[in-house]
């Protein structure tokens, strides 16, 4: 996996972040962050593609009392566990075989968000990305 991006979506407003593997091997969320209120899903794949560009690998590994995620801030909540309720997800990842859309199960803060590989999508093209982001997030618990 050479690029990742996380979409969340939380009543009306879709949230993107771009993801990158540190040197350590672990994924952190980073900029560019995305929120936006009642967005077309064209508007949610031109987003996607630019979280996905902005994606890198062996980024430098931060200390670990700045880990954690900006989503809470960013939905006026005030932790992830306050994120999660009534939050579906979507997992995006780009390689040399295309981009792979993966539907998430929602299995609480505790839990995190569980991928659905088996109901994941390959394609080959960021023109059918709004399509398959549309499906996944239908698929998505």
């Amino acid at each position: 996996m050479n690029a990742s991006a996380s979409l969340y979506v939380r009543g009306t407003l879709s949230f993107v972040t771009s993801e990158s593997r540190t040197e350590a091997g672990f994924w952190i969320e980073h900029d560019p962050y995305f929120v936006c209120e009642d967005v077309d899903s064209q508007v949610l794949a031109a987003q996607v593609i630019e979280a996905l560009d902005a994606s890198k690998t062996g980024v430098p590994t931060p200390p670990r009392d700045s880990l954690g995620s900006r989503l809470p801030e960013l939905a006026g909540v005030k932790s992830f566990g306050a994120f999660m309720r009534g939050t579906v997800s979507v997992d995006v990842s780009r390689d040399v075989d295309g981009i792979t859309v993966i539907p998430m199960r929602n299995a609480g803060a505790r839990g995190g968000f569980e991928f659905l590989n088996d109901l994941s999508c390959l394609i080959d093209s960021p023109a059918s990305l709004a399509q398959a982001l549309d499906k996944a997030l239908e698929q998505a618990e």
